[in-house]
């Protein structure tokens, strides 16, 4: 498994943006029971631990710390829409 999972990310190194190389990685380190890394790999697409995206530079992601509960969310949306509108 180690080597798997040198190799694959060894890949990645190379072409940071293939998602076969993504997938690979992610099937490593969930069979090696990596599982919160394995599914942060497998759904890398949705840059998880940060809220910027490179693509869209001046969008901000707004996310759920907790599956179901949106207050937080809510409650940043409202303060980054509050410090954007005394800008």
């Amino acid at each position: 498994m180690d080597q798997a999972l040198a190799a694959a990310r060894r890949a990645l190194k190379i072409s940071p943006q293939n998602p076969i190389y993504h997938w690979t990685c992610a099937l490593v380190m969930l069979r090696a029971g990596q599982f919160r890394e394995g599914w942060n790999e497998y759904e890398w697409r949705w840059l998880m631990g940060r809220d910027d995206s490179p693509w869209y530079p001046s969008m901000r992601l707004f996310r759920q710390t907790t599956n179901g509960e949106w207050g937080g969310v809510v409650k940043e949306v409202r303060d980054a829409l509050g410090k954007a509108a005394k800008a």
